[in-house]
């Protein structure tokens, strides 16, 4: 069913966001030392990370509309 399909796509987005935010974690550390190439490194993968997470909303909108729930509002992380 394509409901089914829809449901486990965003059990995968879901746990790769997980991923994603556990992998943040662990460099939050390393910008606290000072690390100026790894905090570009972490900027630019965070970046591109939104992006795709974007696009993998407006691609799930787009299938399924009537059953799509608003992702909900990320906090920029403090400086």
């Amino acid at each position: 069913m394509e409901g089914d399909r829809i449901a486990q796509a965003k059990a995968r987005i879901e746990a790769a966001a997980a991923r994603i935010e556990a992998a943040a974690g662990k460099l939050a550390g390393a910008r606290q030392m000072g690390d100026p190439e790894l905090e570009a490194r972490y900027n630019a993968l965070r970046a591109e990370a939104e992006e795709a997470l974007a696009g993998l909303d407006m691609l799930i909108t787009r299938l399924d509309p009537d059953n799509y729930e608003e992702p909900e509002a990320s906090e920029s992380p403090s400086e």
